[in-house]
Formats: C-alpha cells, sequence, structure tokens
C-alpha cells in the first residue's frame, strides 16, 4: 500500500518501492491519485471494493480499464515479454527464438493444442492471437508512465508496435553487499586457480549446459567451475550431471538470497551464458556491485551491462565453441580479471532507483500522498 501522508510516509514507500522492483514478473504497480478513494481487487475481474485511500492494486490487465475509468494513474514496469507473448520468454514451442507476436499472427504455433487447432489454417486460433496482442497493447498504453529496465526490452516492444516516446528506460537498482563482506570482495586472495561460477536456477533458458560443455572442453586442473543453483527443472538437472565429466566441475547448490555475496566472494569471474533474450539480470547487478567480471551471452539487455573486453566478455548465446574458447583464454590470460574489475563501473544503487521511482509516483499522485520528501 502507498503510505498515508506523514513523517514516516518516504520509509514507507521505499519500503513499497523495493518490493515492487523484486515483485512478480508482470504485476502492474497501480499508484491512486491524493483525493480518490482506492480500489482493491475482489474475488471475481470486476469486483473493487472501496478501501482506506492509498492502496496499490497489483493484478492483471483486465485492472487497468477499471482504473482507467476511476481516473487512477498507472505505472508499469515491462520486466519481460507477458504483455507481447503468452509464453512471458518470446520463445517457441519449437525452441527457436521469436522476434515477436507479429500482432498475434506468429503465436498459433505455441498454442498447447493439437497442431491442427493451432494450425494458421484455424480461423479461431488466429482470432483468439490477433485479439489477444491488441487488446494487451491497448492495455499497457493506458499506463500514464511504462517502464523498462533495459534499451533491448524497450526496442522489443517498440519494434512490436508500443510509440518509442511511451517507454521510458529506468534499470533496476542493486542492494549493496552487507559491510563485513566488503573487505573480503575488495581484497581477493590470489587463488592456484582461477574459479569461474554461475549463480541462479538451474532451468534451460539460463544455459547452464551450454556453459558445462565449455568448460568440460578445459584441461584438467586449468580452472575450477562452481555451480551455484535452485533446481527449479529436475530433469534438466539431472541432465546436467549426466553433461559434467570434468572433475574441477563442483556443485555448490541453492544460495540463500542473504547468502549470494559469500558465493560471490568465492569466485573470480561470474559467467552468464543464457539463451534466451534476458531484459536486465540480477546477478550481473549483483556481481558488478561485488567488483566481479561477467563473461555473458551476447544477447538481450547482456550487453548494456558488459562492455566486452572492458569489464568482462560478451560471447555468442547458445554457442559451446565460442564460451570454450573464452574461458581458455582467460585461463591463458588470468592478469585480465584484474583489469576487468578495475574498469567495472559500480551499478545503479537501489537507493538511487528508490529516488526514481519516487519522483514518478510524486509526479502522478501529488506530495499530499506520498507525503514530504526527507
Amino acid at each position: 500500500a502507498v503510505p498515508p501522508a506523514g513523517a514516516s510516509g518516504v520509509s514507507s514507500m521505499r519500503r513499497l518501492v523495493r518490493s515492487l522492483v523484486l515483485g512478480s514478473a508482470w504485476a502492474c504497480a497501480l499508484s491512486l491519485g491524493p483525493s480518490r478513494p482506492a480500489p482493491a481487487l475482489g474475488q471475481n475481474s470486476g469486483g473493487f471494493a472501496e478501501t482506506r485511500r492509498g492502496d496499490v492494486p497489483e493484478g492483471s490487465a483486465e485492472l487497468m480499464t477499471e482504473c482507467q475509468a476511476r481516473g487512477i494513474p498507472m505505472v508499469v514496469m515491462l520486466n519481460d515479454y507477458w504483455f507481447l507473448c503468452h509464453k512471458i520468454k518470446l520463445r517457441r514451442r519449437d525452441g527457436a527464438l521469436c522476434a515477436g507476436p507479429a500482432r498475434g499472427w506468429n503465436c498459433c504455433q505455441c498454442l498447447k493444442t493439437p497442431a491442427l487447432v493451432r494450425s494458421h489454417l484455424n480461423p479461431l486460433a488466429v482470432g483468439a492471437n490477433l485479439y489477444r496482442y491488441a487488446y494487451l497493447t491497448r492495455q499497457l498504453l493506458k499506463a500514464e508512465r511504462i517502464l523498462a529496465p533495459s534499451r533491448y526490452l524497450r526496442d522489443v516492444f517498440v519494434r512490436n508496435g508500443v510509440p518509442a516516446g511511451r517507454i521510458t528506460v529506468c534499470d533496476y537498482g542493486t542492494a549493496s553487499p552487507p559491510p563485513e563482506l566488503v573487505p573480503r570482495l575488495r581484497d581477493r586472495p590470489r587463488r592456484e586457480r582461477l574459479r569461474f561460477g554461475f549463480l541462479g536456477s538451474f532451468i534451460f533458458d539460463k544455459g547452464v549446459h551450454v556453459l558445462v560443455e565449455a568448460f568440460n572442453r578445459l584441461p584438467a586442473g586449468a580452472a575450477e567451475l562452481h555451480l551455484f543453483g535452485v533446481p527449479v527443472e529436475p530433469a534438466y538437472v539431472e541432465d546436467l550431471e549426466r553433461r559434467a565429466r570434468h572433475p574441477d566441475i563442483h556443485w555448490r547448490g541453492p544460495v540463500p538470497h542473504a547468502d549470494r555475496w559469500r558465493a560471490l566472494a568465492e569466485i573470480d569471474v561470474l559467467v552468464v551464458p543464457s539463451i534466451w533474450y534476458e531484459n536486465s539480470p540480477l546477478s550481473i547487478h549483483e556481481a558488478q556491485a561485488a567488483g566481479v567480471p561477467v563473461i555473458g551471452s551476447a544477447i538481450g539487455g547482456i550487453p548494456e551491462l558488459v562492455h566486452d573486453g572492458v569489464d568482462g566478455r560478451t560471447v555468442p548465446a547458445d554457442d559451446v565453441a565460442g564460451l570454450a574458447a573464452c574461458l581458455e583464454a582467460v585461463v591463458a590470460d588470468p592478469a585480465c580479471v584484474a583489469r576487468w574489475r578495475a574498469a567495472i563501473v559500480p551499478p545503479k544503487t537501489m537507493d538511487a532507483h528508490v529516488d526514481e521511482i519516487e519522483a514518478i509516483y510524486r509526479e502522478l499522485c501529488g506530495r499530499e500522498l506520498c507525503g514530504p520528501r526527507a
């Protein structure tokens, strides 16, 4: 909920913004005007109940029509491609990446139905997808502010019919490492062997199999690979374990969110081998906040964060040979890691991000609702 006016308003707003930044992938964060009662989403799609002033509803695109009708300003943060793709990640049913819905025409092939039903010859399938695209684009454009965390994500929406002037690039803020770990992150010990690492979820789109196969090509004893991950897809994890033939691959298991900084302190280079259109991976933000260089796939918004040859490397996505060659080059010239580390520009802080979001909320809501600035 948006805080009531008063001295504690700003701190409450900061808690709200942090929860929204780290919240669900496609929820719409809707801010209220200062003189209107706030709606809350009821049990059915049209069920609004009058609640205390200052609530911020979160919900599906259906909610946007009601908010517009009541004159409630809306802010949408585009964290993925849901408004364009019902599969969210712009990956087709056959596994290939998709450039976009083509106003819905490309979406038939991804329906979870028999081939004949999802055929372009089926007017019902075509019509349903054309309608989804038109409806959700129309709903999105009802927002007063549309934010995107990367230029790449903005450009995808622009290529698929959203006016460029309606989308503002606003990258995520990053929390700072705990003070007690800063010396450990700053004064890294010289290791006998370089440690590459992966930190994230073990799912196909993250491309961990590409990293494992690439590391398999390094000679034994040349380096180490530490895999910190959540086994979201058990069958995929079993496949990874079958692929992992190198004796220097270490399975470190899941890392609680609070311990991610300790994991970053244990590696020299983070590898982000994603094979989907990543937007602005938090793992890269956090690695750079910890002073850890990144080798990332040259896909989606990753090249906006990792500058090839300056503070890390980018390699073609889903390219085992290319990634293996990159790892071999780093092993052959370990001094490059220190050069990259020195060139890292710290990412935007969470406080700076909160200030940006706060400014948008204040513009739309007015100072009476948000309270005075601290």
